[in-house]
């Protein structure tokens, strides 16, 4: 038992009565390893200095018996008790502090500094446990709010209770455990003492990050064009316990490492071999967390793009010559793996241009020189076409009858001046007609005096006038090209075939 003072009482003296009568009580204390001198008590004495005291005594009556000799043991304990938190398991020491789970089981121990063979006098133990909102801990079989309300527990007993709810939940953030104990012998407290714990089960993020060239298409968020010597890296964050590493592979590679020493110092990597592969990573935190696996298809594009020259509107290809019209519009598309950034094109000798929508050219023969660049930057060789652009209407040639001559019987005779017709014929006469085009003269008419008597598919036109007549004339020949371009030529002839 624990004392605070020691009295030796009984009748006559301090000893029991015996027949003869008491004469002197005698006694001892033994502290510390050593053993008074015999001291004749006389009065109540106190013991002094905590930690374990003997007292042994006897009494001697009037005839010089010496009584029993009694022996007794007091632990003396004036020292105020100090409290201690232990953790049995899952519990994290980082740099961001000790974090812990709703599995972690915690005890607190009291003791004071005295005590015979390490106990330590009655004391009970006191604490609270303040955490975020709806927080609960579970101890003694019952739930409490971690509200920061003070508990008592049972007489020299420990505390032991789990971070936790009804559902085994506890939610994210700060924990305090506060405790103290107090001395009942002298009902006073020892010093308090205060943890403080982490809950984060919450998975760190990890980015996959790009300093190089590289493609990311909006409508593809799983899908990156790089180029071989694109450096990859990964940035990582965590709000609570602190990213431990990254665990990454490509394609059905093993698993590697991207640690937290990699992830300050920004490592690169590198996938060098073209075409499409697979890689996953995750990043873990210092106390298991972990991240959901990001899957990515890297696409290595070495490959240059393919573009291709149209034309929307009239286009006529005469061998390895293509003919169109200044109404006709060029454009532009190209193919690539990893997309078009640009088309870039020129005309004749005139400066580059980056296409921007179809377009049209003036007259004449152009050549146009024009490429694609992916959005890598790969570079397709230069590719040319050469145009020809026909807004002309075709030319007309009436090469009979000829303009001031005399035809008899249809031969040209003379050449004769004339003012207000073009040539005289006498009998019969063939009229014959050409035309040319840049393009191609597809059709040709003869109308006389706005008759048509004549027409053929192409550029040469032949026809007989036999009828009877004596009067003038209006002969006129049409002509249309391959673009429907048309033109007109006229001669005013008397004709006498009677």
């Amino acid at each position: 038992y624990e004392i605070d003072n020691v009295t030796i009482t009984g009748v006559g003296g301090g000893a029991l009565p015996c027949a003869s009568g008491v004469n002197h009580t005698y006694y001892r204390i033994w502290y510390n390893g050593t053993w008074s001198d015999w001291i004749e008590y006389t009065a109540p004495f106190h013991l002094y200095n905590n930690c374990t005291h003997k007292i042994e005594f006897y009494a001697v009556d009037n005839l010089g018996n010496e009584g029993r000799h009694i022996v007794q043991t007091h632990n003396l304990d004036e020292t105020l008790p100090h409290t201690w938190l232990t953790i049995d398991k899952d519990v994290w020491e980082t740099n961001w502090g000790s974090y812990i789970t709703p599995v972690t089981e915690f005890t607190i121990y009291a003791s004071t500094e005295h005590g015979y063979n390490g106990t330590s006098g009655p004391y009970a133990i006191y604490f609270k446990i303040t955490g975020p909102e709806g927080s609960k801990f579970y101890w003694q079989g019952d739930y409490y709010n971690c509200n920061g309300t003070w508990h008592q527990g049972y007489n020299n007993t420990p505390i032991a209770f789990q971070i936790r709810d009804e559902n085994g939940y506890a939610p994210n953030g700060v924990y305090k455990v506060t405790s103290y104990a107090k001395n009942l012998l002298i009902d006073e407290s020892g010093p308090q003492s205060v943890e403080t714990f982490k809950i984060d089960t919450v998975a760190p993020e990890s980015t996959l990050l790009f300093d190089g060239t590289y493609y990311a298409p909006a409508d593809k968020s799983d899908t990156v064009y790089i180029l071989p010597d694109t450096p990859m890296r990964w940035d990582a964050n965590d709000n609570s316990a602190g990213v431990k590493l990254i665990k990454y592979r490509i394609d059905n590679g093993g698993w590697r490492i991207y640690d937290g020493e990699m992830i300050s110092n920004g490592k690169e990597i590198t996938i060098d071999e073209p075409g499409e592969h697979t890689l996953s990573y995750y990043a873990e935190d210092f106390i298991g967390n972990m991240q959901k696996m990001v899957t990515k298809t890297i696409v290595v594009d070495t490959t240059s793009p393919d573009s291709m020259v149209s034309f929307d509107g009239a286009l006529l290809q005469k061998g390895s010559k293509n003919i169109i019209t200044g109404e006709t519009k060029v454009s532009f598309a190209a193919n690539d793996e990893s997309g078009i950034k640009a088309i870039y094109y020129t005309v004749d000798d005139g400066s580059k241009a980056e296409y921007i929508g179809p377009f049209t050219l003036p007259s004449g023969e152009h050549t146009i020189t024009y490429y694609a660049v992916d959005n890598l930057g790969n570079e397709e060789t230069a590719k040319h076409v050469t145009l020809l652009v026909d807004n002309k209407a075709p030319s007309i040639n009436i090469e009979k009858p000829k303009t001031h001559y005399l035809y008899i019987a249809g031969r040209a005779v003379l050449p004769v001046p004339m003012s207000t017709i073009d040539t005289i014929v006498i009998g019969s006469m063939d009229i014959k007609a050409s035309s040319s085009d840049e393009s191609q003269v597809v059709a040709m008419e003869l109308y006389v005096d706005g008759n048509r008597l004549a027409e053929i598919n192409g550029d040469q036109l032949a026809w007989q006038w036999d009828s009877s007549s004596f009067s003038v004339h209006m002969i006129e020949i049409r002509a249309q090209d391959y673009f429907g371009h048309t033109n007109s030529a006229e001669i005013r002839a008397l004709i006498i075939n009677l």
